[in-house]
């Protein structure tokens, strides 16, 4: 199993650390290997050790040696709903959820691969996401907006936060990345830089480009570390790296110019 594997190669690296890094090479997989096309957009291992990998043209399932697909086939609404897959994740059921560019958004129950369309974001631009660590629900970075989706029984209930902007104004843009810590929800964005939005209080906080101490407005990614430690991967400035408290938030900005990686911090308050 391709989880054994990893845990063996992992163990292998750590016992190599203090003779120096090891040597390192690539096997490539590709559409000749059974990919349905080269382009990897999204990739997740789930709790068996299976790797699912979404591509521009269906979604792959890889234990290690063989591939199982899954597209849209026409008139068959227990296929995927889109088969450019943009965004995956595994929820603590063991639920697969696949994002699509277009399509809107799927769900895979493993144990006999029945795949579901979620009907209420058909169509949509599905950027990310977020299973919550605490309810049966899912965190929906789209292109419109942000969305909390839940799971009650059979049913399923949607809703769009309204989450504004600085000049007061709900927030329409492309949200390409959620972390939740506690009671906040950080967001990254194209074109409205990156939020916070208290789900206790409603209110939101944001930081953009040159007033709130950011280089940059646009960002394709953000996730959180094991040391809580947030990062959001910019389009045109690098990657960013935010730490600091509530009055004291820092951005240290690491791009190829940059000497040793680091270009400046900045603190906004």
């Amino acid at each position: 199993m391709i989880l054994r594997f990893i845990t063996l190669l992992l163990l292998s690296i750590c016992s190599l650390s203090h003779a120096g890094l090891p040597p390192v090479s690539f096997n490539t997989i590709s559409a000749v290997d059974g990919l349905p096309q080269n382009t990897g957009l999204a990739m997740i291992q789930d709790k068996v050790g299976f790797v699912w990998i979404g591509t521009e043209d269906g979604l792959v399932r890889f234990d290690g040696q063989s591939m199982l697909s899954f597209r849209k086939q026409h008139n068959n609404v227990a296929s995927l709903s889109d088969n450019y897959v943009s965004a995956l994740a595994e929820d603590f059921k063991g639920r697969l959820w696949v994002g699509t560019m277009g399509g809107g958004l799927n769900v895979i129950e493993l144990t006999h691969h029945k795949v579901t369309r979620i009907s209420n974001l058909e169509n949509a631009d599905i950027r990310s996401i977020v299973p919550d660590p605490v309810e049966d629900a899912i965190w929906v970075g789209t292109g419109q907006g942000l969305y909390f989706l839940s799971v009650k029984g059979d049913g399923l209930f949607l809703e769009m936060l309204d989450i504004f902007l600085p000049d007061g104004t709900l927030m329409e843009n492309e949200v390409t990345g959620v972390v939740l810590l506690a009671d906040e929800i950080w967001i990254s964005t194209r074109g409205t830089g990156i939020g916070r939005y208290n789900t206790k209080t409603k209110k939101s906080t944001w930081y953009q480009k040159g007033t709130n101490g950011l280089l940059d407005n646009t960002f394709n990614t953000l996730c959180v570390d094991s040391g809580g430690t947030i990062w959001a991967g910019g389009q045109n400035e690098g990657l960013v790296e935010i730490t600091g408290t509530d009055g004291e938030i820092q951005f240290n900005h690491y791009n190829s110019n940059s000497q040793r990686g680091l270009e400046a911090s900045y603190s906004a308050v």
